[in-house]
């Protein structure tokens, strides 16, 4: 899923603590990945997805350029930071983005959405090696500052940011028969191929959050499936059937993974890009963010 085409870029509950931007000590308490709902809680099939339960996606956000059209996904990570793929944002100057460019928080119907969900991007953070060197799609990600804070409750929360590696035990063992299952969302195509008229009045897509689950695959796998463009800091999530998949419009939403009761829902990945959408052998790469914690808290201030 890009946000205009395929390669490289895929346009192809309890009361919990956070300990910070998931960096103990480091910024003032918020309370992170702890959705009402659970996305794990609706069966396993945004190709072949289903609609995502109401609250259980609080921490992402629709990007929406004038007049109100949905391009790409983004992540809340605080009460006023969002990531998002550094594609997402290439074809648009900081001062364009800051002008033209809303993101949509807190509602799973893109059409209900009031000015109170709407908010503007008044910073724009993008990595210094993103693309570099040319055609590489490395270091897929950029940071959005918000121009006021989201009120924290059951419809908008950060997701937490991991700890971990999503490839750290004991969290995940990556057999093809025995991999870590992970979540990603989007308003994004619901079709392969799709264009022109997808249903969706102001969605890529669809109006509606669509989730599906995904298998976080090893990274000999990755490398295997994505040979020459396998970078160190993305990874692979999809299904060797290709039956499920995220697709055009989902790019720089949210990979969550369920990292247990301590750590809640963590936000593991970043869509990227993919050869297509749900094609057989041929998963969707994702910036690996426990990677690239170090570039995310070096440019939030504390």
């Amino acid at each position: 899923m890009d946000a205009d085409g395929e390669l490289p870029g895929r346009a192809h509950p309890n009361e919990p603590v956070y300990t910070g931007l998931s960096k103990p000590g480091s910024f003032r308490q918020l309370t992170c990945g702890r959705p009402k709902n659970s996305p794990s809680s609706n069966p396993n099939r945004i190709i072949n997805g289903v609609l995502a339960r109401k609250n259980s996606w609080p921490w992402i956000g629709a990007m929406m350029r004038e007049p109100d059209f949905q391009f790409c996904g983004s992540s809340l990570i605080s009460d006023q930071w969002v990531l998002t793929a550094g594609h997402c944002i290439d074809s648009f100057t900081d001062d364009k983005i800051i002008e033209t460019v809303k993101i949509i928080f807190g509602v799973e119907d893109l059409t209900a959405a009031t000015p109170a969900n709407k908010y503007r991007v008044t910073k724009v953070i993008r990595h210094e090696k993103y693309n570099n060197p040319v055609g590489s799609t490395s270091n897929d990600i950029a940071l959005l500052k918000l121009d006021r804070k989201v009120h924290i409750s059951n419809d908008t929360m950060p997701a937490c940011l991991p700890t971990k590696s999503v490839f750290e035990k004991p969290y995940v063992q990556t057999a093809p028969n025995n991999r870590r299952i992970c979540y990603v969302a989007g308003w994004g195509h619901l079709v392969s191929g799709q264009h022109g008229d997808t249903g969706g009045k102001i969605g890529a897509g669809t109006d509606q959050l669509q989730q599906v689950a995904l298998e976080i695959m090893s990274t000999d796998d990755c490398k295997a499936f994505l040979k020459g463009l396998y970078t160190e800091k993305t990874f692979c999530a999809g299904h060797d059937s290709g039956k499920y998949d995220s697709c055009r419009g989902d790019s720089g939403g949210p990979v969550v993974c369920d990292d247990g009761p301590e750590h809640g829902w963590s936000l593991h990945g970043i869509v990227s890009w993919g050869f297509g959408c749900g094609q057989p052998k041929a998963p969707a790469a994702h910036t690996h963010v426990a990677l690239m914690l170090d570039w995310i808290y070096a440019n939030i201030p504390s």
